[in-house]
């Protein structure tokens, strides 16, 4: 059986590696923080400690699928990057990818209330350079030349957020 090679793009500490080690793939990665660069290289085939603006073409040519998750919100030309990954892939690679959605509801009352506060961590991080709406995101993947086959939603919990959430009006309002 052929191994399928996988392109991580923001490794972290090599979560996605780490979880799938014992199937047919074989993982490569870029990684810019150094810490999270070390941890996650024993989950790597090989692993590029640097920005993804510093990786050289080879450690981005000739990949089977491409993983981008929660990376494209940090990266001050995520169009380039897209693109770039989209043409040095042979025809028929999968990219996955996932960003925050910024019209979500929870962005959407308190912006409502006059709030677009940046936080440590979710949708408003303060390390985010951009924010996608679906359509924006669409438009993103489309324009790098790639075809979307699926679209899939993770809803933000935000019954941990406030109590509002978990009873029958707020459930609703977060089921929309």
């Amino acid at each position: 059986l052929m191994q399928s090679k996988v392109l991580d793009v923001g490794t972290a500490t090599g979560v996605i590696a780490r979880r799938n080690g014992n199937t047919n793939l074989r993982f490569f990665g870029i990684e810019a923080d150094p810490e999270r660069a070390t941890i996650a290289s024993l989950y790597y085939e090989r692993l590029w400690n640097c920005s993804f603006d510093q990786a050289p073409d080879e450690a981005l040519a000739g990949y089977d699928a491409i993983v981008l998750a929660d990376v494209l919100e940090h990266m001050p030309a995520p169009e380039i990057a897209l693109n770039k990954l989209a043409e040095l892939q042979a025809p028929g690679s999968i990219f996955i990818i996932s960003v925050p959605n910024i019209a979500n509801f929870w962005v959407r009352i308190h912006l409502l209330n006059g709030h677009f506060d940046y936080a440590e961590k979710g949708i408003l991080d303060h390390t985010h350079l951009r924010f996608y709406t679906r359509t924006s995101l669409i438009d993103m993947v489309k324009g790098a030349g790639l075809e979307i086959l699926s679209i899939d939603v993770t809803p933000i919990p935000l019954e941990l957020a406030s109590p509002f959430f978990v009873k029958p009006l707020g459930r609703l309002l977060h089921a929309t």
